[in-house]
Order: structure tokens, then C-alpha cells, then sequence
């Protein structure tokens, strides 16, 4: 059935047949299917790219179904689930896997403290900032923007000042999302 679905989506190509969202889930599911039918589901890869494709695809439920078969996780998917997790605003859930990252990256941070923030949890976005600066950490410019775009959030004229000044002294004030973020930021908290 799985390889009937891709063959028939070929074909609609072919012919110049503009897919819809409809057909590209139901193509998605088929490739599921045709992995599960394999057994190559459980390999790291295969799962990241499902966990990343039904995020991307609209289907973020479909991620967080899929997530809890597997057994063996990376950092890289643990990343993907958090930003899953909060896209579905299933927060506990990316607090536990965060919590779960032995190793965690900047980008496990980012994630968690940009879905905290867009969760309305500008408080806990704002504690995982600082346990992210005690761990030793270096912000980057996503760090900088989600925390600005925390402060926004709370109207934190003087904490969003002190960001701003340490992103100029670590050059990092300049670039397309830490200036969206600070325009954002002094319209909230004038």
C-alpha cells in the first residue's frame, strides 16, 4: 500500500498535478508505513527525519505520537522533540526530554528557552536563561533574540537594557533576528 501511495504521487507529478496538504500527509504516512514495514524505524536517522518531516509538514501531533516507540535517542532528535513539544504546547513533555539530555547543546537551550517564552511561560524562559549562563554557555544571537523577546513579553525595560548592552560588548547586537527582536522589545516597553 506505502509503495502505491509514492507511486501514484510520482505519477500526479508527472503530470503536473499540484499536491495539496491532504496529499502530502497522506505521502508522509506512507513513507512512515514503508519505514515501519522495513523495520528501520528505530534507526536514529530514519527517526530524527520523521520526527523533523511532521514538524515542518503541519503534523506535530503525528511527532509526538510517533516519539514515545522509540527507544534510543540523540541529541539531535531530543532537540527536534523539544521544539515539537512546545510547537504543540506540550511544555512538560520538553521539560522532560530537556531534562532527560545528558549532554545538552546551545541548541537544546534555544529551543527551550524560545518555547518557554512562546508559551506564555516568560518566567521559566527567564530561569532556563540563567541556568543556561551557569552551566557556561555563550549566548548566541537566537539566545539573545528569545530572551529579548522575553523581556518584550513581561515589559522588562531594564533587564532588556542589560541584554542589549552585553550583546554589544560580545558583538553580537547586529543581525536580522536580534534586531527584530529589539524593535519588538522598545515598541512593548516604552
Amino acid at each position: 500500500m506505502a509503495m502505491e501511495a509514492l507511486i501514484l504521487f510520482g505519477e500526479m507529478r508527472r503530470h503536473g498535478t499540484q499536491e495539496d496538504a491532504s496529499t502530502i500527509a497522506i505521502v508522509l504516512s506512507a513513507m512512515h508505513a514503508h519505514a515501519c514495514k522495513f523495520g528501520v524505524t528505530r534507526d536514529l536517522v530514519v527517526a530524527s527525519v520523521l520526527v523533523d518531516t511532521y514538524a515542518k509538514c503541519g503534523r506535530p501531533d503525528s511527532a509526538c505520537e510517533f516519539f514515545p516507540e522509540l527507544n534510543t535517542y540523540d541529541t539531535i532528535l531530543l532537540n527536534s522533540m523539544i521544539n515539537v513539544y512546545c510547537t504543540c504546547g506540550i511544555i512538560q513533555d520538553a521539560i522532560q526530554v530537556i531534562q532527560s539530555i545528558p549532554s545538552k547543546s546551545l541548541i537544546s537551550w534555544n529551543s527551550m528557552i524560545s518555547g518557554l517564552s512562546k508559551n506564555g511561560y516568560p518566567t521559566e524562559a527567564l530561569a532556563c536563561f540563567g541556568e543556561f549562563n551557569t552551566k557556561g554557555f555563550h549566548i548566541d544571537r537566537f539566545s539573545l533574540a528569545s530572551v529579548i523577546s522575553t523581556c518584550a513579553t513581561i515589559s522588562s525595560l531594564e533587564l532588556g537594557k542589560q541584554l542589549y548592552a552585553k550583546a554589544i560588548v560580545i558583538d553580537l547586537e547586529s543581525g536580522k533576528v536580534v534586531s527584530t527582536a529589539l524593535v519588538d522589545f522598545y515598541c512593548k516597553c516604552r
